[in-house]
């Protein structure tokens, strides 16, 4: 739950300087431009942009291989890939567009005159964005965080991918389901897990015996 909360805080932090910088500085032909890029990731798989950062974080990824470059240190570093802090920073890339997207409509929509007049009065960059420009806004705030924090709350694929549990197999998920019970049940089951229980399916000796006494019956 805390990732997700820290998340969305993260995004919000970084999409609102951007979305702010886009809207108000950036020159309208060369706003288009931008938001293209932002959307550009979205032109991509989902599976596929998740694991282009075991490119980026892995062992032999481009982090580790810069740091050996520099002799910061003699072995890949596993905190980049095998942690929290990269799944905060994989989902923080995967919905940042969302955030940037939805805080920087409601920015375009905003009365830069009141913005300034507050500057003009003597007021304080901080205090006007604090009483004039975050309640004009409010609702698009609430919208990026419904947008970024429902989906981070549902998310599954990325931690699959970005953490290493202790004592278990990334290739076998479903296991992580109903933890402490069985996951293979009947000959259906099993063939699903077959490369955990190879071989338990088979029904026994006994079994067969039971089996061809009831049908001579």
């Amino acid at each position: 739950m805390w990732v997700s909360f820290a998340a969305t805080a993260l995004t919000l932090v970084i999409a609102f300087p951007f979305a702010y910088w886009l809207a108000r500085y950036v020159p309208k032909q060369y706003q288009k431009v931008l938001l293209v890029l932002v959307i550009l990731p979205f032109w991509t798989s989902y599976l596929l942009r998740v694991y282009s950062w075991l490119t980026i974080l892995g062992p032999e990824g481009a982090i580790n291989r810069f740091l050996h470059w520099t002799g910061a240190t003699s072995k890949p570093v596993s905190f980049f890939l095998y942690d929290r802090p990269a799944v905060i920073l994989v989902l923080v890339y995967l919905y940042f567009p969302f955030a940037a997207l939805t805080l920087y409509a409601s920015l375009e929509r905003c009365d830069w005159n009141q913005f300034r007049a507050a500057m003009d009065l003597g007021a304080t960059p901080g205090t006007a964005m604090w009483r004039i420009l975050l309640p004009q806004i409010r609702p698009g705030i609430t919208t990026a965080v419904i947008f970024v924090f429902i989906p981070i709350l549902g998310e599954y694929l990325t931690p699959q991918t970005r953490r290493r549990r202790e004592g278990r197999d990334d290739r076998e998920p479903h296991r992580q389901l109903l933890p402490g019970r069985p996951v293979h049940t009947g000959r259906g089951g099993c063939l699903a897990d077959r490369r955990a229980d190879r071989g338990n399916c088979s029904p026994s000796s006994g079994d067969r015996s039971k089996s061809r006494i009831l049908m001579a019956r």
